[in-house]
């Protein structure tokens, strides 16, 4: 894979093994494609600094400088989202953080991309989610191999800081397929301009299409080996280990990273690896000092455990005791009873005005990195300072100083309405077009295609607000998505308007539903709907003739977020086809509707 971090780009020439201390996997075809649809579908490894992979790459012309490259990479320091690329001879490398509205590391998804010599689209759960044309696609016209691989590069900024705990990783893919380009006569994709060639189940290697990689790469900590490529179970498994411990095998204990608290007095703890939940969800298992849990949560990443606790404050340092953690391995691993930090939340102090990349001055205070300590920043990006005077503003110095390349913000704090003052320059670009972004706060795109110079002009001040933004989850997340160029911000307001979800200022319903995720989806998907007091609820689905196929009454139900995860089938198990279904949750004298699609 190849990746941009600062201005470097790391060379992915092969070279020889060099013994490395860490072991990674790649998958390759055979033949060179040009053009196509490339889909596959899999699950990513939820570890910090490891990327997990599927792209397109010729290896026949990289060492000419000819760079031909089309990227998917998941990596688990950016909070859901997904990283598309590609990377040619002109300009060089295009890069976008694509938010999507499910975490990745939960469950299997399909990803995918359509190349032809007009354009490049990536694909989500058979949804196109972004698209690029121009110069940058028509030099990507080599033939180019199908590739999936895992590995752990050495560049902090862009995967964060690796720790030999997280070891080992497996990424898991279910399948692959490829359809070629035949515009005007094929029968799948845009425009029906793609015709299917092949699906690989990836049950075991083909050896008339496959080969292992046995190489490594600039700025990549482990080197490949064949013995990382494993077919169990109907997956294909690509493996990364010491190089002691090859294979799909797991001799480590699992090695507890963090505890944070949030704002509702919740600890969430982090685990290096997939954990046991018969254990990690006992209540007893955990001692919380002057407090008391009530309840333990394993997330579906099986990595997280959220803590629900009485009497406990988030404000002050602590720490909670786990008296057994057992990872989730056919032999297990485990770890005895052991006391650990738990990070406290600061309380903010509105309105909070964050200076994206400077210092403080004013009332404007530096931003952070987002790690377990903190209570809000961003996971990457870079500060950059220009001289020239600053047009229609008083704040010069916040706007001479911005954070370049940033794909998303969070602030924890109460629950409640918001006010938010986004505040932008454009002080590289002499014209419009040159940089373009969207922006997403809770979900929700509120701009599309901003473009600052287009707006205001180079050197002059911009302010885009976006007011009463109701935050049920404890946590404020806007997100920049690129559209071309880097997302670029100066400057960052919250307002308080309210605080306490269920209040009647807050949440005036007595149901709030929220659209399922993912959406599409083609296995199991979660509905999330909000309830302003506890109640027994209804939840029904309907097929697009309006006919109910399937009910359930839900009677465990608290003041604020619940959850329900789907699966296809009418109430006697019985599976439902792919289409558009439309789902309700009714409550006393009141009732929500969302619509949903299924693929399978």
């Amino acid at each position: 894979m190849i990746k941009k971090t600062t201005i470097i780009l790391i060379l992915l020439i092969a070279v020889p093994l060099l013994a490395k201390k860490y072991k990674g996997a790649e998958y390759r075809s055979l033949d060179y494609y040009k053009y196509g649809k490339f889909e596959v579908r899999y699950k990513p490894v939820d570890r910090l600094a490891i990327v997990s992979s599927f792209f397109t790459y010729s290896d026949s012309v990289s060492q000419t400088g000819d760079w031909n490259e089309i990227d998917i990479e998941i990596i688990a320091k950016y909070e859901q989202s997904v990283q598309f690329n590609i990377i040619d001879p002109v300009p060089g490398y295009e890069i976008r953080h694509n938010h999507v509205q499910f975490n990745p590391y939960d469950d299997y998804h399909v990803y995918g991309f359509e190349w032809t010599p007009d354009y490049v689209a990536w694909f989500i759960d058979s949804v196109e989610v972004y698209r690029i044309s121009g110069r940058n696609v028509s030099t990507l016209n080599h033939g180019q191999k199908i590739m999936m691989n895992i590995w752990n590069p050495e560049f902090i900024d862009w995967v964060g800081k690796w720790d030999d705990t997280f070891m080992p990783a497996f990424t898991y893919y279910d399948w692959i397929s490829y359809s070629s380009f035949t515009p005007g006569s094929g029968n799948y994709g845009t425009d029906n301009n793609f015709t299917f060639e092949w699906k690989d189940d990836l049950d075991s290697m083909d050896t008339n299409r496959w080969e292992t990689a046995t190489h490594t790469f600039a700025g990549n900590k482990s080197d490949f080996l064949p013995e990382n490529v494993i077919f169990q179970d109907g997956k294909m498994i690509l493996a990364l280990t010491y190089q002691d411990a090859v294979g799909f095998t797991d001799n480590n204990p699992p090695a507890f990273m963090w505890a944070s608290a949030n704002y509702n007095s919740d600890i969430t703890i982090k685990y290096s690896e997939e954990m046991d939940a018969n254990v990690m969800e006992n209540v007893s298992n955990y001692i919380l000092p002057g407090a008391q849990v009530l309840s333990a949560n394993l997330a579906p990443n099986q990595t997280v455990i959220t803590l629900k606790t009485n009497n406990y404050d988030p404000f002050t340092a602590s720490s909670v005791i786990i008296k057994s953690a057992v990872d989730d391995w056919e032999v297990p691993n485990s770890v005895g009873l052991k006391s650990y930090v738990v990070f406290p939340i600061e309380k903010l102090t509105f309105p909070l005005k964050l200076n994206m990349g400077g210092e403080a001055f004013g009332e404007f205070i530096p931003d952070l990195l987002w790690t377990a300590e903190t209570t809000h920043g961003y996971p990457q990006g870079n500060p950059k300072k220009w001289k020239p005077d600053i047009q229609n503003t008083e704040l010069d110095q916040l706007y001479q100083e911005e954070r370049i390349g940033i794909p998303y913000y969070l602030i924890k704090l109460d629950n409640g309405i918001y006010n938010i003052k986004l505040h932008f320059a454009e002080n590289k670009f002499d014209a419009a077009g040159k940089r373009m972004f969207d922006i997403i706060v809770e979900n929700e795109e509120y701009f599309s295609d901003l473009d600052i110079y287009a707006e205001a002009g180079k050197n002059s001040a911009l302010i885009k607000e976006i007011n009463n933004v109701t935050v049920d989850d404890y946590r404020l997340d806007i997100y920049f998505q690129e559209e071309l160029d880097s997302a670029v911000v100066a400057g960052i307001e919250i307002e308080q308007i309210a605080t306490g979800v269920g209040e009647s200022q807050s949440v005036p319903e007595e149901i709030k539903l929220y659209q399922n995720y993912p959406n599409p989806f083609n296995g199991t998907t979660k509905i999330r709907y909000s309830l302003n007091k506890p109640q027994e609820v209804t939840i029904k689905f309907f097929d697009i003739k309006g006919e109910l196929v399937y009910k359930k009454e839900l009677t465990n139900n608290s003041k604020g977020i619940n959850e329900f995860s789907w699966r296809p089938t009418t109430n006697r198990n019985q599976s439902l086809n792919s289409g558009v279904y439309f789902y309700r949750v009714e409550g006393e004298n009141i009732s929500n509707t969302n619509k949903i699609v299924y693929l399978k």
